[in-house]
């Protein structure tokens, strides 16, 4: 398969996460693990930064769910960092809950996003997932001196005007604290604040970020939406192929190529016989 990277020249704003205190109704599900209840559709947003890329420099990530099969999601990814905008595309495997990439760059993303979004994976999987209860212990993480992770509490946090209970995991590493918070039902963790695992002071951050927006309005982000034939050139199959602005998908009748055209222009190209009806 055949990704693709583009470069642009943007600004994006940010929007805020408010987190207003200590929630104490229970989990709708108390087992989770990463990539859980994740669909196409499927839209996220955070304020990102990795100890990897660029030391932690923020960056606005843009994540969204073009298409799936039984074994895994393809994912669109969009990473605008100032005004540079990098964009691409990534699986994400169903089972292991990984990302992949089909060249450098991408795998370079995709290694990112395995040291954060899903890092949790490590320890809750599609088999066992974990359970979210406070004072439920997940494991030791061995590359920092077998400190234990858990659950900690739950906090109450407000994402894009959305309330939301949030379980907050917790460990130490090198006498710092370290924190990742799992919303009920969410795929994929809404923030984290991880230092890297040596003892330096000031702690220095190793992966920090924080959910922005989410959404599962495919249509409702036309900026993220590739042409037609760019969609299926990167895997998307010609059933999942989307259009916005109600246009609708038409194919050549020579050669199976998709469009989006409007109803009316459609109606006039079945009558002349140029697209398949």
């Amino acid at each position: 398969m055949k990704w693709q990277l583009n470069k642009q020249f943007v600004l994006i704003a940010m929007m805020p996460v408010i987190f207003i205190g200590v929630g104490y109704d229970a989990f709708a599900e108390t087992h989770w693990h990463p990539g859980m209840n994740l669909q196409q559709g499927d839209y996220f947003r955070y304020s990102f930064c990795h100890v990897d890329y660029h030391e932690c420099r923020n960056v606005d990530l843009q994540i969204l769910v073009v298409d799936e099969t039984p074994e895994d999601w393809f994912v669109k990814l969009i990473m605008t960092e100032r005004t540079v905008r990098t964009e691409g595309f990534l699986e994400l495997s169903k089972d292991q809950i990984r990302f992949s990439g089909s060249d450098q760059t991408m795998e370079r993303f995709a290694n990112l996003f395995n040291n954060s979004l899903v890092w949790l994976a490590e320890f809750s999987s599609v088999d066992e997932p974990k359970d979210l209860t406070v004072g439920e212990d997940w494991g030791l993480i061995g590359n920092i001196g077998g400190e234990s992770i858990g659950v900690l509490r739950e906090e109450t946090v407000m994402i894009d005007s959305k309330i939301l209970e949030s379980a907050v995991l917790g460990w130490k590493s090198s006498g710092t604290s370290n924190h990742i918070w799992i919303a009920d039902g969410f795929p994929f963790p809404i923030r984290s604040n991880i230092f890297i695992h040596v003892p330096v002071y000031p702690p220095q951050p190793w992966t920090d970020y924080v959910l922005v927006k989410h959404g599962s309005d495919f249509q409702g982000t036309p900026s993220l939406i590739f042409p037609p034939l760019e969609q299926v050139r990167y895997g998307v199959t010609l059933d999942n192929v989307v259009c916005i602005n109600n246009l609708v998908l038409v194919l050549k009748n020579t050669d199976g190529v998709p469009a989006c055209v409007t109803l009316d222009t459609k109606n006039k190209l079945v009558e002349r016989g140029w697209i398949i009806s």
